[in-house]
């Protein structure tokens, strides 16, 4: 069953599309159009964001990976001219949740089943520590799928709190393994097996491109949940108990959430606008940076700005083998912003000591002057 799916995912060389985002609980509230690229594991988001469904767009930002590098890029002011637009980006470490957190025909496909990395699902399934297909299908819009639970598919430790997340998809075997339905769920124990949900995926509508077939809209719901302390329990039992004894005799609740960044979405891909298997490279993944962009580079823990000194790569499209700072040639260098803070400080220093000694020579001379006409008038 899962080589069936990652054969099929391994169908979708890449693709490019536009597609929209709605907050459905906000009267569908039109929150969100991009441009959307993906090759394997390379990614390309350039996202226009309003705050209402009137306003004009009020942010336009790009996050891409080319595969060895991740790049943000935002234009901050208004786009529609009321207000100066200023330019920032930011060079940076992988960071998934960018892309994950905003549902695309990858989220829908369930390649965000683990955090980390950039698996497909099938890849991520391979890794979870219990894997079976249920035995009897179960039907989604109107169509019979395999029921797969992948338990324990990603162990997730931060600080103190640690935690299993399991994965819970339904498999349309009828058109090419594409997932019609998933789930994502904390463990919390047998008893509350599939109840402490993270978020789901449901209402997919899938088209066919070349023979291939692609998700173009799917509903995206993110989940709140709560644990209280179950009724005749004190207070002091309560809290010692560990993270995993409260998840297992607590009072669960589990609700959707409402609006703000993980709500209730309806993604919507502009069917005329996809591109399959047009041989993307990874050129498709980089951004070109506009001259007076502000840029911080988390690698090399240096900020500067495009077009002035010190000077970014040579081309101001950023590439992973061109984005190594240029040590400053020459000492006047270091006093227009090139080198390290320590170089620039210090030939300060010793210049500003100079001036000072020179200027005090200049001084003695003149008061020595001064006293011998004095001496010679007497």
């Amino acid at each position: 069953m899962v080589q069936h799916i990652i054969d099929s995912e391994r169908m979708i060389r890449d693709v490019e599309l536009d597609a929209s985002i709605t907050i459905i609980e906000q009267d569908n509230w039109h929150f969100m159009d991009y441009h959307w690229r993906y090759a394997g594991g390379r990614e390309y988001l350039h996202n226009k964001v309003r705050y209402t469904d009137e306003a004009p767009y009020v942010r336009d930002k790009i996050n891409t990976f080319d595969g060895d590098e991740m790049w943000f890029f935002e234009w901050r002011g208004s786009l529609d001219g009321s207000s100066p637009k200023k330019a920032s980006a930011r060079r940076t470490y992988l960071d998934e949740d960018m892309f994950n957190m905003i549902p695309s025909v990858t989220t829908t496909m369930g390649y965000l089943a683990r955090h980390v990395g950039r698996q497909t699902l099938g890849e991520s399934l391979l890794q979870a520590e219990s894997l079976h297909v249920l035995p009897e299908p179960e039907r989604v819009g109107g169509r019979w799928c395999y029921v797969l639970e992948a338990l324990a598919i990603e162990h997730i430790k931060i600080k103190d709190w640690e935690i299993n997340i399991d994965f819970k998809v339904w498999i349309d075997p009828g058109h090419d393994y594409r997932p019609l339905k998933w789930l994502m769920a904390y463990d919390y124990g047998t008893g509350k097996r599939w109840l402490a949900r993270t978020q789901e995926v449901h209402d997919v509508v899938l088209k066919e491109y070349d023979g291939i077939w692609l998700p173009i809209e799917s509903k995206r719901i993110w989940y709140a949940k709560n644990l209280t302390k179950p009724e005749g329990m004190s207070e002091a039992q309560w809290k010692n108990l560990s993270d995993q004894e409260r998840r297992v005799q607590g009072d669960l609740t589990n609700t959707p959430r409402q609006g703000g960044s993980r709500g209730n979405y309806l993604l919507r891909v502009d069917p005329a606008s996809v591109r399959l298997n047009r041989g993307l490279t990874k050129a498709n993944f980089r951004i070109k940076l506009p001259d007076g962009c502000i840029v911080w580079d988390d690698l090399e823990q240096r900020g500067y700005t495009v077009g002035e000194k010190p000077k970014a790569p040579s081309s101001t499209e950023v590439y992973a083998d061109e984005t190594e700072p240029t040590a400053p040639a020459k000492a006047e260098d270091a006093f227009s912003g090139g080198g390290s803070w320590i170089t620039g400080r210090m030939l300060r220093i010793g210049a500003a000591v100079v001036i000072a000694v020179v200027a005090g020579l200049v001084w003695f001379m003149f008061r020595r002057r001064e006293k011998a006409s004095a001496s010679d008038s007497k």
